[in-house]
């Protein structure tokens, strides 16, 4: 890492860091999510920025995301000849690490975030991994020091985890490895950048599925606990829609005549039975018994087409078909948005023994 201070033609100091890396993951976010830009133009723009960080380094300190558009498109800002580096104010010395743990539980001790995994900064990965291990932790923890869940929350933190965390040091060790391989320039920089930047990338860029699945693994979106121990697959299974262990995806619904999403009625600190269906095809009784039996750790909504003003209506059915429901269905959402437990049809016997399985009621 090196910082200096720079003075341009007209006399202006100010001191800053190298902001390369930044400003090189902001050029690939113009190129690739905004599609009112010509992408083999954005990409021979990207590849002047990555060939010049030290022009990027002395220009003017970063002015919003209108000035880096401008910056990008027009160079005239990233002239190093307008910069006069004076003095050096500090060198040192960067080392990445590439290490994860081996077990993210031992006892009544758990590892999250750095401590449980190091990794290049590349691709911005490391605070929302270590946010959402403590997320994936803290629910968990939460529910067993009240007494209310199983031991076998607790095991299911690390066989969740620690396959995110495998997966984090694979992906920007990568990434960093082509950046390096750019910036050493020789043969296989310029095959890079001839052949992947300016003709594969852009091609396989602009089809919106794939601008949509890069999304989801950078803003880890993605991330799904399908082998997780405490997730199911009940009986009669869907075919479709999100699988036990999925994030539950998100839809727009109405309750009492006013708009919604499905997201904002499922949230808070609970499990929450989602019955997708007319609200006739389940006992009040029976769902009734459920709620009283783990008071404060379920609650139980309707998702159907119309029903009483409780129901989450679903006019269009674009949420029942989003969760792959044709007749009925029974989902289970975990705290932290995620599918624990699905099944075709009206029975509950299958969500009744999974939700015994967990918590302690």
């Amino acid at each position: 890492m090196v910082a200096f201070r720079s003075t341009d033609t007209s006399g202006r100091t100010s001191g800053l860091l190298l902001r390369c890396v930044l400003y090189c993951l902001l050029a690939l976010g113009l190129i690739i999510f905004d599609k009112r830009y010509d992408h083999l133009g954005e990409f021979r723009r990207f590849l002047s920025v990555v060939a010049y960080p030290v022009q990027i380094a002395v220009s003017s300190p970063f002015q919003g995301w209108d000035w880096f558009r401008e910056s990008v498109s027009s160079r005239e800002t990233l002239r190093a000849d307008k910069a006069k580096l004076e003095a050096e104010l500090r060198l040192a010395n960067f080392r990445l690490h590439h290490r994860q743990a081996d077990r993210y539980r031992a006892g009544r001790f758990f590892l999250a975030g750095d401590a449980a995994h190091v990794h290049s900064p590349a691709g911005g990965q490391g605070m929302n991994t270590g946010l959402q291990d403590a997320w994936n932790l803290g629910w968990k923890l939460a529910l067993v020091i009240r007494g209310a869940g199983s031991d076998r929350l607790l095991d299911s933190y690390e066989a969740e985890r620690l396959p995110v965390g495998q997966f984090l040091l694979r992906y920007t060790d990568r990434l960093f490895a082509g950046f390096a391989r750019v910036a050493r320039g020789g043969f296989v920089s310029k095959m890079f950048k001839t052949l992947f930047v300016l003709v594969l990338l852009p091609r396989a860029m602009s089809s919106p599925k794939r601008r949509a699945r890069a999304f989801r693994i950078i803003s880890q979106l993605g991330i799904r606990y399908r082998s997780s121990p405490i997730v199911q697959e009940g009986k009669p299974s869907l075919d479709n829609g999100p699988r036990a262990g999925d994030r539950l995806p998100d839809a727009p619904v109405t309750v009492r005549g006013q708009p919604t999403r499905l997201h904002h009625e499922l949230i808070g600190f609970r499990f929450h039975m989602l019955l997708c269906g007319p609200e006739t095809a389940w006992s009040a009784a029976d769902i009734l018994g459920l709620e009283k039996r783990y008071a404060g750790l379920l609650s139980t909504r309707h998702l159907s087409r119309a029903g009483s003003e409780s129901v989450l209506c679903d006019p269009t059915g674009s949420a029942l078909a989003l969760l792959g429901v044709r007749d009925l269905a029974v989902y289970i959402i975990r705290p932290d948005g995620h599918v624990s437990y699905r099944s075709a049809g009206a029975s509950l016997d299958g969500a009744v023994a999974h939700l015994a399985n967990l918590l302690a009621k």
